[in-house]
């Protein structure tokens, strides 16, 4: 998939490095990884333009280790970047996911959003860093990382209508990770 791309309107214009976008004025990015199947990643995004924005979706299901970093660059006024990291994993695997939203001084009325979320169906030891350098005090900024596992009355409510807890467990995977893989 070739994810490295310049972005003016909603149209894609060029390709740059690796995993890299550029987005110009007025530029939405609609950005949806679900089911990554990637063991590492790294994608950076530059907000150039004035009122660009990125809409980032990452859902993944693993049981080996994987580390997906995501950098957000504001660097204009009036910017928006909303993340959503949801993971399941299997196992005594590793998830991490790491999120840097810079923005600079100068570039404000900018919004950033960030939610991560990662499910452990064995051993925790995944890692959430939500990382935000904010030097502009004009600005919203909202984030959430939690890392658990599936709340059990769920699983027993599921259990009370005749799924196994396998079958439970499933149902809940595709709800949190957004439906079948298509």
């Amino acid at each position: 998939m070739d994810m490295n791309k310049i972005v003016k309107g909603n149209e894609i214009l060029e390709t740059t490095g690796d995993f890299e976008y550029i987005l110009e004025d007025n530029a939405h990015l609609n950005l949806i990884q679900k089911y990554n199947e990637l063991d590492n990643q790294t994608i950076t995004i530059n907000l150039n333009g004035i009122n660009s924005k990125v809409d980032y979706y990452l859902s993944t299901l693993t049981n080996k280790n994987k580390t997906f970093i995501l950098n957000i660059n504001h660097n204009n006024k009036n910017t928006i970047s909303n993340v959503i990291n949801h993971g399941v994993v299997l196992n005594d695997s590793r998830l991490e996911f790491t999120v840097n939203t810079k923005i600079s001084k100068g570039n404000s009325k900018s919004i950033l959003n960030q939610e991560s979320r990662i499910i452990t169906m064995g051993k925790n030891n995944s890692i959430i860093n939500p990382n935000m350098y904010i030097d502009e005090y004009d600005v919203e900024a909202r984030h959430a990382a939690t890392i658990g596992k599936f709340n059990q009355d769920n699983i027993f409510y599921l259990m009370t209508k005749g799924l196994t807890k396998e079958e439970a467990n499933n149902i809940l995977i595709e709800g949190f990770l957004g439906g079948k893989n298509e």
